[in-house]
């Protein structure tokens, strides 16, 4: 073997080397594609051992009688009477009446090529249940990641708590291929600012169910309570 020759060969030994080396680092190396939020609301009824009529007086007003007033005009009359005083209420009369005209607006929108790479099928999902219990919901939305990328990862996490006392960890979610066997656990949704869960590492268009289950604490009261699903796909 030549100088040359042995200085070619430990040049190639040196290369592939560092390729074996690096290559865990490169796949590591992925920027974020695209992003998607999915709405989850949770609509809570109170828990029904928290109120007792027996020990618990009624709020102030309940049990009132109600005045309804409202305004009737009769026919061919410009005027109505209020069904409470029997007052004549004039009629509202603009003051100040401008003309308005039409003005032509024009833009111009470039399509977004990261627009239909990350998907749901829904933008808004509701799940009820009653303070104290646990609910779920199979296939509530799905994900769909569509891209001809022979690797990527899906991470997602919640936005905020749901509320002060009712945290985001209360709602969990089973991510499975659509039409495949959902697993076993469904895993706590993680909130921002806390590194996101990586919730699915494939390649080319994949759609994912996500069943969600809801713990209510006993102690939420009734109400209406939302958070945002947040979905961000990285190659």
């Amino acid at each position: 073997m030549t100088a040359l020759q042995r200085i070619a060969f430990g040049i190639a030994a040196v290369a592939g080397f560092m390729l074996l080396v690096c290559a865990p680092t490169i796949a590591l190396l992925q920027s974020q594609r695209a992003q998607i939020t999915v709405t989850v609301v949770v609509n809570v009824t109170p828990n029904p051992l928290a109120y007792n009529s027996d020990t618990i007086p009624a709020p102030p007003g309940i049990g009132a009688p109600i005045a309804a007033r409202f305004a009737l005009r009769a026919r061919g009359s410009a005027a109505a009477v209020d069904s409470v005083t029997g007052q004549t209420l004039k009629d509202f009369v603009a003051q100040n009446v401008s003309v308005q005209h039409a003005l032509k607006v024009q833009a111009q929108v470039t399509p977004n090529p990261q627009g239909t790479m990350l998907i749901s099928n829904q933008q808004s999902v509701a799940i009820s249940g009653t303070a104290g219990t646990t609910v779920s919901q199979s296939c509530l939305y799905t994900v769909t990641v569509n891209t001809t990328q022979s690797t990527w990862t899906l991470d997602d996490g919640l936005s905020a708590n749901l509320a002060s006392g009712f945290p985001g960890s209360d709602l969990a979610n089973n991510t499975y291929l659509q039409g495949a066997t959902p697993k076993p656990t469904s895993t706590p949704f993680v909130v921002y600012p806390t590194a996101w869960t990586a919730v699915a590492s494939s390649n080319l268009s994949k759609t994912y169910c996500v069943d969600l289950t809801v713990t209510i604490p006993a102690a939420v009261t009734g109400g209406t309570y939302s958070t945002n699903a947040v979905y961000t796909l990285y190659y």
